[in-house]
């Protein structure tokens, strides 16, 4: 029946120009998909990657844990 759930959406931390940045909760979104919530929170924005799930170039993630593993 495919009913909605809260998702968060979590881009995963990075290092850039020497800084390391950590994973951020980019917000949380009542969708049937975490493909879904990632366009309700991400979709306008002209950095948003549908086809990739990826912000900045950094990938989406619907859990902290995971978002964390690379940089933290």
């Amino acid at each position: 029946m495919n009913e909605r759930k809260a998702f968060e959406v979590w881009g995963e931390g990075y290092t850039a120009l020497g800084r390391a940045v950590p994973a951020a909760l980019l917000g949380v979104a009542d969708a049937k998909t975490f493909v879904q919530a990632c366009h309700i929170v991400l979709g306008d924005l002209p950095e948003f990657d549908c086809e990739n799930l990826t912000y900045w170039g950094c990938q989406l993630f619907s859990n902290e844990l995971d978002a964390r593993k690379s940089h933290g």
